[in-house]
């Protein structure tokens, strides 16, 4: 399965690099060239206006943000606060297991009720300062999500610790074909 999920990612990385370099590959700031992007530990991200004004502009342009691994209630008020920057007028929404994001190539029809684990849960029974999982994002005025938000979730562990066996194989699974969902649902819509 994890070569499929790389030669789906790979793929989607590519056609989408290649689409936007085609016509903006001299006028784009580099970030525009990197249609997926991947932030981890989004609770820490504080951004300047000049970031969030950049990150807007890549986000309206077609972009798409993944914001992962991060737990906790002061962690998700500093990422909804710099998350506010990129976007004061956009509402941060609750997904419903319905969303197209978790039906675009793997059918994950209860996403919603998943929590995938920090790997300190995962190899040792640690518990971060976790509620339970809230997948969210920030939608464009057509409806398109811009960002995507897995909050008290780890889904970058699952993808990091895939091949080691204390990590929960049913998870890494599931990270790995929502990974493929995320990639070829950024590049497609």
């Amino acid at each position: 399965f994890t070569a499929v999920f790389v030669s789906v990612w790979t793929t989607a990385v590519c056609v989408g690099l290649l689409t936007l370099a085609v016509g903006q590959a001299r006028a784009a700031p580099l970030a525009l060239l990197w249609p997926f992007l991947v932030a981890g530990l989004a609770g820490s991200m504080e951004l300047t206006d000049e970031q969030a004004a950049k990150l807007r502009e890549h986000l309206l342009r077609g972009g798409f943000l993944f914001c992962d691994s991060f737990f906790g209630e002061d962690n998700y008020a500093t990422f909804a606060e710099s998350l506010r920057r990129v976007f004061p007028d956009r509402p941060i929404i609750d997904l419903t297991d319905a969303h197209p994001i978790f039906h675009t190539v793997f059918d994950l029809p209860e996403m919603t009720k998943v929590a995938i684990p920090h790997v300190s849960e995962a190899f040792y029974g640690g518990r971060m300062r976790r509620g339970p999982p809230r997948w969210q994002g920030v939608e464009d005025e057509d409806g398109r999500l811009m960002v995507l938000i897995a909050y008290n979730n780890d889904v970058q562990d699952a993808w990091q610790w895939a091949d080691d066996p204390h990590y929960p194989s049913e998870l890494v699974n599931l990270a790995l074909r929502l990974g493929a969902n995320v990639a070829m649902y950024a590049m497609t819509h």
